[in-house]
Order: C-alpha cells, then structure tokens, then sequence
C-alpha cells in the first residue's frame, strides 16, 4: 500500500517537472477585421443647385443735360446722389468639373440663378430754379418742387469661374475662385416738376431700360463631400455687372419747348452668401 502511494507521489512529481521544463504556449489574439477606410476621390464631373441670399448697397448717380438741370442739381432741387439698399433671394443651379492633383483641386465652374435682388428711393424738394428759360418772374425764376422715385433690379445672374482650392481633409475642401459674371439688370425713374405758371407744369418725366451687363466674379467657399458621390458647399462672392446709364426726359416739358434731361448713373455690385449641393459623377474613378 505503501509502495503504490510512493509510485503515484513520484508519478506527479515527475509531471510536474516535466511540463515547467516545456516553452509556455501562449493563445492567438483574436483581431478584428480592418475596416476598409474610403478615400474622397475628387476628379469629376459635378451638377447640383444652389440658393442663398444678395446684399447691396448702391448708389445712383444723376447729372444733368443742360445748365439749367446742372443748377438744379447744385442747388439742391434734385439730388445728385441716391443710395439704394438691395436684399433679397437667389437660387439656380452649378455645373463643373474638378481635377485633383495630391491635395490641390482645380476646378472649372459655371452658375446661373434668377434673383429678387431689388431696391429704391425716392425724393422731393423746394427750391427756387429757372428751367430751360422757363420763369413767372423775380430773379430766380419761380418756386418749384421737383419729386421721384428711382430703382433698380437684376434679375437673373450668372458666373464662369476658375476655383483654386486645398483639401484640409480628405472630405473638406476650402477655396477660392474668380472669373466673370454675367446677368440682366433694370431701372428706371419717375416724378415730376410742380409749382410752375400755368399750363407749363410737368408730372411725367421718366425713363427706363433693360440690359444684359458684365464684370467681375470673386469669392472663397468650403466644400465637404457627404459620400463618394454627394456635397455640400457654402461661400461667399461679390459679382458686378458694371455700371449703366438711363436718360430721363418729359415728354411735356419738349412738347412746350423746353426738353428736361438728367442722366441716371447705376451701378450693379452684389454680395452674396450662397450654399449648395452637387452630385459627383465619378466618371473613370
């Protein structure tokens, strides 16, 4: 009985020791998959829309055609100057192309949007003036008050430009871009002269036009891509669409023969805040 607990007592003894002498073994870390990280491939085609908001605050300018209207101008009876403060909405569409090269994007792009982007002013003053000859006596030739309303409007606008820009991330863009803008601009004028002598008084001096005009296009923006396919933009520009003329004349006053003229100087610029969305063809990519 003996015997046998000493064999199995050496037994263990002879295991124990025999497994301390193995290399221990140790188990597998178990890793996980790796997750397949996209890279933001931004060489394509893109179309998308776009909206935002135009400020502006312009003047309009006004001289005269002859020495009399001149006068008139330096004596304060009609103003030489009249600010406009022009806010509303625009909305359109982009195409474009971008080519990328390492962190740089290159990028050719057009837009075009109708806007609300409208403003006017108006005036009317006392003042004692001779016009073209025109007098019921005294020195100064008669009091008169002279009143109107001047405004101006574009009406759609659109721009071709090159934008430059560097990739902050992978998916964030920040650029700038200029070019050149494009678009339809109006105004116009109404009033009319009142204090005058009998039969020789005019409330129907006016004029208006309408044109396409063209000027400058400049601007920085953000851009981050969604997905592979899909972005959001956001950026600010100033566009102009130069400066224009309107003549303004009664045809009452040249019907008694004495032609009112004034010269209505306009100009254009805009400031706008626009944010968009584009989809990425990834033709090729």
């Amino acid at each position: 009985m003996k015997f046998g607990k000493c064999s199995v007592a050496i037994a263990l003894m002879t295991t124990q020791v025999y497994a301390a002498d193995l290399p221990l073994v140790s188990a597998k870390p178990v890793v996980a998959p790796l997750r397949e990280i996209p890279v933001y491939k931004w060489t394509s085609f893109y179309a998308g829309a776009m909206f935002g908001w135009g400020f502006g605050r312009n003047s309009i300018n006004l001289s005269g055609n002859g020495p009399d209207e001149a006068a008139a101008i330096a004596n304060g009876l009609v103003p030489s100057r009249l600010p406009t403060t022009r806010n509303d909405w625009l909305a359109g569409a982009t195409l474009g192309y971008n080519y990328q090269f390492g962190r740089v994007v290159f990028s050719l792009e057009t837009d075009y949007a109708g806007t609300g982007f409208s403003g006017s002013n108006s005036f009317s003053n006392t003042g004692c003036q001779t016009f073209n000859g025109l007098g019921t006596g005294g020195p100064c030739g008669m009091n008169l008050t002279t009143n109107g309303v001047v405004s101006s409007n574009i009406s759609n606008e659109g721009t071709l430009r090159l934008r430059a820009g560097y990739l902050l991330t992978d998916r964030l863009l920040g650029y700038v871009t200029g070019g050149i803008a494009y678009g339809q601009w109006g105004a116009s004028e109404v009033g009319g002269i009142t204090g005058c002598a009998a039969g020789t008084c005019f409330n129907d001096y006016s004029g208006s036009k309408t044109g396409y005009g063209l000027g400058p296009a400049a601007g920085v923006g953000f851009e981050y891509m969604l997905t592979s396919s899909w972005s959001i933009k956001t950026e600010g520009m100033f566009t102009s669409l130069g400066t224009q003329t309107v003549s303004v004349t009664s045809p009452t006053a040249a019907a008694l023969g004495y032609p009112l003229g004034f010269n209505e100087t306009v100009k254009t610029d805009m400031l706008s805040v626009k944010g968009g969305v584009s989809y990425h063809f990834n033709l090729g990519n």
